[in-house]
């Protein structure tokens, strides 16, 4: 639920805690065929489970979450009340009292932190191809910067829920992939 409702850092922490090979170690047989592996179908996502993949779109997540203006509420299945967004780290796009600049100032730095981690990161990816990929993603991504209210920018689809279900799904793949490998079937997690 937390990334459903924005709160990666969140998210993140519980990851590391219940599932911490996740975004940690590194995949085992990842070029093996699965249905060989242990005479049974393994499951097979379709998205990337790589560890640095994984952890790197939970960081440009969090990155368009605090570029948030405007809360994304979440209306969990046979619902009608939305659970709590996070707080936003800005303040009212509609307010131009100094004490606002200097909030949006300080939140405009931490986004521009953010950004430059990112970079980083993604440039410290081993394969090219997922370097390119990820820098092209974070030059777009990056662009939400240039709106006051990104929500209403051409880059909203940044800013949708779909893209949180996108990368809630994307871990959902991950832990199901580590949870029926053949090696977690020796050590199996507490339910």
């Amino acid at each position: 639920m937390n990334i459903l409702t924005g709160r990666i850092d969140e998210a993140t922490a519980l990851l590391n805690k219940h599932f911490p090979s996740v975004l940690a170690d590194p995949m085992e047989d990842d070029d093996s065929d699965p249905s060989t592996s242990s005479g049974r179908l393994d499951y097979l996502p379709s998205t990337s489970v790589a560890p640095a993949h994984l952890a790197l779109n939970l960081r440009i997540q969090a990155f368009i979450e605090t570029a948030r203006r405007v809360p994304l509420l979440y209306y969990p299945p046979g619902l009608s009340t939305p659970l709590d967004p996070p707080p936003l780290l800005w303040g009212p796009p509609d307010s131009d009292t100094p004490e606002d600049d200097s909030e949006d100032n300080e939140a405009t730095i931490q986004l521009l932190h953010r950004a430059q981690n990112l970079y980083s990161e993604a440039n410290q990816l081993p394969d090219k191809n997922d370097r390119a990929m990820y820098l092209s993603e974070l030059g777009s991504v990056g662009g939400i910067l240039a709106y006051k209210v990104p929500e209403e920018s051409p880059l909203v689809e940044y800013m949708s829920q779909e893209r949180r279900e996108g990368i809630a799904n994307q871990i959902d793949s991950a832990i199901l992939c580590k949870w029926t490998s053949p090696s977690s079937l020796d050590n199996p997690r507490p339910g």
